[in-house]
């Protein structure tokens, strides 16, 4: 498949809607969310044959059965995501990669005219259906240039209603949902997140320049700030706990208000390395903002949630990532920056 050109270079996506996320669960996924890091509350929806029309799987008819759970964590959502039979690319993923990160929803401007768009690029429609005939949704096959599924939609003007409390807690009131976990009323709802929200979505890829190049060229996604990271600015590094030094190279750009993160890996040492010798290229982990770092490293800590690697940028910017995957699916990075520091000029710009 050739990467074609994005005319205009407008971007393709406006935001990032949502991230789904495969697990075996939704019940159990979700309460882990809520009991043991403050995210809810989840909305259930069964979803098949009885509320979705026109399904399709890669382009033919297919009738495949699934469960969700939705929450909002600041402007985005996350969906967990449970494949109810082998049909669906949801149960392809699950035997292949197990639970993890599956996919990012975006926002675009038109969905018609982007799914012309990558018809015109010559890239599949993976799956496809219309949620209660008022919710329509496609995959598509963007694994080989954007190192992730995407995942867009189109909904009717009213069709998703909200409702939100005094607490700044939403809850998904209309498609009326099976369940809702936790079952308190929304008024009477309060919980506070472990995490603020989602900053960051990031991808261990070979070629971080040739990356950036294919987003700018093919879908507007710009500019590019790219740095290299190593023994000589990054102090104190760990990896598995110990004391382990490790260096990458790493493009930065933004969709919407989150960043989008393009990591290529310059040694074996690192988790970086590790995945793209067990997976391949892909969609590695997300990144959140929090009110407090020291408070919820504390309280990480007491879950039993280790550091799987670190590093301090000059002394000043330290990143953790963590070992979320047992309750959240996919890893969690964690950041603390001191006050005053500025990032250093990158060694590029691209777009």
């Amino acid at each position: 498949m050739t990467g074609a050109s994005n005319p205009g270079g407008n971007p393709i996506f406006k935001s990032i809607d949502h991230i789904g996320i495969v697990v075996r669960n939704v019940e159990k996924t979700a309460a882990n969310y809520a009991d043991k890091f403050g995210i809810g509350p989840w909305t259930f929806y069964e979803c098949g044959p009885g509320n979705i029309m026109d399904m399709k799987v890669k382009e033919k008819k297919c009738q495949y059965s699934f469960k969700i759970a939705l929450v909002c964590l600041g402007e985005t959502g996350i969906e967990l995501i449970q494949p109810l039979d082998d049909r669906s690319i949801y149960a392809d993923f699950l035997e292949k990669h197990g639970e993890n990160l599956h996919h990012i929803g975006y926002v675009v401007e038109d969905y018609d005219k982007v799914l012309d768009f990558f018809e015109n690029k010559k890239i599949k429609q993976l799956m496809s259906g219309n949620f209660f005939g008022h919710n329509k949704y496609t995959y598509l096959d963007t694994q080989t240039e954007l190192k992730h599924i995407v995942s867009i939609s189109k909904s009717d003007p009213g069709f998703f209603t909200f409702k939100e409390n005094r607490f700044g807690i939403k809850k998904i009131t209309h498609p009326l949902p099976s369940m809702v976990y936790p079952g308190q009323a929304i008024d009477e709802l309060e919980i506070k997140p472990v995490f603020r929200r989602i900053g960051q979505v990031a991808f261990v890829v070979d070629d971080v320049d040739r990356m950036a190049d294919t987003c700018v060229s093919g879908y507007g996604i710009l500019p590019w700030r790219i740095w290299e990271f190593g023994p000589e600015t990054v102090y104190d590094m760990t990896v598995g706990g110990k004391r382990q030094d490790y260096s990458m190279r790493l493009g930065i750009s933004k969709i919407g208000s989150i960043d989008f993160e393009i990591i290529q890996p310059r040694d074996e040492k690192s988790i970086y390395y590790s995945y793209r010798r067990a997976n391949g290229e892909g969609f590695h982990h997300l990144a959140y903002e929090l009110e407090n770092y020291s408070v919820t490293m504390d309280y990480l800590e007491k879950l039993s949630v280790k550091v799987s690697m670190s590093g301090m940028w000059f002394g000043k910017h330290t990143w953790v990532y963590m070992t979320t995957e047992k309750y959240l699916k996919h890893i969690a990075e964690l950041n603390y920056t001191e006050p005053g520091f500025q990032y250093p000029a990158p060694v590029k710009y691209i777009g």
